[in-house]
């Protein structure tokens, strides 16, 4: 194969992983916790898909022989880019204090990232007399994925118990509780990053000695409504917090 054939293979890899992938990023950044989503931002799945197929789709059509160590070479280098790109984005305006979330994305792509694009690539490159493990290899990949896409989670009694916990309106009262009582403290809320929510940047040192509690942390979100309610409820008892604190200076 000549080499330049390989060369292009691995830098239009490079291209589409960093393109799509930072599409994608976007469209997902704008669509979270949005009720009025753009087209541009509804489409995340579509740029996503494609973040995983079109690179490994050139590499396996333009460097077949050489499919696993330029798929694993491309999608490293280009996540690398892609995540420094994207970066600090992945930290939320405001959050107290800024995470270094791009080494946790370059160990994540590392870790799952890079054998599935090899995985992909070989597909495509896998010869057509083996149609059965090139069957076999696509059902493990899409048969996961399709469903955890098909699984939501129906209301319950457990459901409606947290809505009511984390209840926006009860958050004022909280707040005065605490002040009165002495056990003051902070909400920490998000998904990729947690960060103080209602806490602007030029009040942390008014919160530096506060403990910090759960208030909607994690990437997993069984319930969105809940989910949205602790976002709520954090903001509104974080700042009657800063306000008191204000007021003591």
């Amino acid at each position: 194969m000549p080499i330049n054939r390989l060369h292009m293979a691995a830098t239009a890899a490079v291209a589409t992983t960093v393109l799509f992938g930072y599409l994608s990023w976007l469209a997902l950044n704008g669509a979270f916790e949005n009720p009025e989503p753009t087209l541009f931002q509804r489409l995340e799945t579509l740029w996503a898909c494609l973040y995983w197929s079109v690179p490994a789709c050139i590499v396996g059509i333009l460097a077949p022989r050489q499919a696993i160590r330029t798929a694993a070479s491309a999608k490293f280098f280009a996540a690398l880019i892609a995540v420094a790109w994207a970066y600090p984005s992945f930290t939320p305006k405001g959050a107290l204090p800024e995470q270094p979330m791009t080494l946790f994305w370059m160990a994540l792509e590392t870790v799952a990232g890079i054998p599935c694009a090899v995985l992909l690539a070989w597909l495509v490159a896998a010869p057509s007399t083996k149609p059965g493990l090139r069957k076999t290899a696509l059902a493990l990949m899409i048969l996961p994925i399709a469903a955890c896409m098909a699984w939501t989670p129906s209301p319950n009694a457990a459901h409606m118990a947290l809505l009511a916990q984390w209840s926006p309106e009860r958050a004022a009262a909280q707040a005065a509780k605490d002040i009165q009582t002495g056990s003051i403290k902070i909400y920490l809320h998000g998904s990729f990053t947690a960060h103080e929510v209602g806490v602007e940047r030029s009040q942390a040192s008014l919160i530096a000695g506060l403990p910090r509690e759960d208030a909607g942390v994690g990437c997993v979100i069984p319930y969105m409504d809940v989910f949205e309610a602790q976002k709520d409820y954090a903001t509104r008892y974080n700042k009657a917090i800063v306000a008191y604190l204000s007021g003591k200076k």
